[in-house]
């Protein structure tokens, strides 16, 4: 059951975005991920004190910086549920805990699971699908 809820959310909330960014910059969904991947671990740094904090995400940043730079952009990668369900349940926590008080490290921490999410609904997709015509054609009009 939760894992037809998480392929039904993936399909109708992440897919279509991520289809139309890759689109948008000639990427693949797995340069998406990857992409998407770095970002989290740099908005943490700048919401969280404290050096215990500071160190993990900065090595965790530096991890994947690396892991960006040795992996091919065709590589494929690879996301379970696991990763994805502990996103959702952190995700929700920390909207739950914004209602009670905000201040910008929660905020900061929606913001952090939602491009996580993002990064991992990005390896569910097979194949990105060519760019529409139409879609290539207002692109270019628009730009001169």
């Amino acid at each position: 059951m939760l894992a037809d809820l998480d392929a039904k959310v993936g399909k109708t909330m992440f897919h279509p975005i991520i289809i139309v960014v890759c689109q948008m910059l000639g990427w693949t969904q797995y340069q998406f991920s990857r992409a998407a991947h770095i970002i989290p671990p740099m908005i943490a740094l700048y919401a969280l004190s404290g050096w215990f904090t500071i160190t993990v995400f900065g090595l965790a940043l530096v991890v994947r910086i690396v892991n960006w730079w040795v992996k091919e952009p065709e590589d494929e990668s690879r996301s379970d549920g696991f990763n994805r369900g502990i996103s959702w349940v952190l995700f929700i926590f920390s909207v739950v805990h914004a209602i009670g008080a905000v201040d910008y490290q929660i905020i900061s921490m929606i913001i952090f699971f939602i491009i996580t999410l993002f990064a991992e609904y990005a390896c569910t997709i097979k194949t990105i699908p060519p760019r529409e015509e139409k879609f290539t054609k207002m692109a270019t009009d628009s730009i001169w």
